[in-house]
């Protein structure tokens, strides 16, 4: 939603794209949630069915992988981007964005731990800094 929001900002004829599954009934489903932020901004949405996965498409997925990956969105992600360069070389994706704007609740949890941490590792990154062995 932030992406989208900065990147209609800037920018007129926005594609926006989302990869739905079991829509309305699964709780990773947001297709419903990338349409509301379309309609918002006023771009160009494209929903594309996960249902349609199947053996051959997995099989193709693995092979374009490069090694071993946790994270099962790999396979919404492949599906967005093989539809997604029908339409555009470059794409700004929200993976990552969570973790990026502390959207998970598990990081107020050590945000609010943060007061108790000792002096010397609070400050342990700028120390390291100043002897040059980080580039922060």
């Amino acid at each position: 939603s932030l992406i989208t929001a900065v990147a209609a900002k800037n920018y007129s004829n926005l594609k926006t794209f989302t990869v739905s599954f079991n829509k309305g009934k699964s709780s990773v489903d947001e297709s419903d949630h990338a349409k509301l932020i379309s309609n918002y901004f006023s771009t160009q949405h494209t929903e594309i069915q996960g249902e349609i996965l199947n053996l051959g498409m997995l099989t193709e997925i693995l092979d374009s992988m490069d090694e071993p990956v946790i994270d099962s969105s790999f396979i919404p992600t492949w599906l967005l981007a093989k539809t997604v360069k029908k339409y555009t070389t470059v794409v700004l994706g929200g993976d990552g964005a969570d973790e990026l704007f502390g959207g998970y609740g598990h990081y107020r949890r050590y945000m609010s731990l943060e007061k108790y941490k000792n002096p010397i590792v609070r400050n342990l990154g700028s120390v390291m800094k100043n002897l040059n062995y980080l580039e922060l």
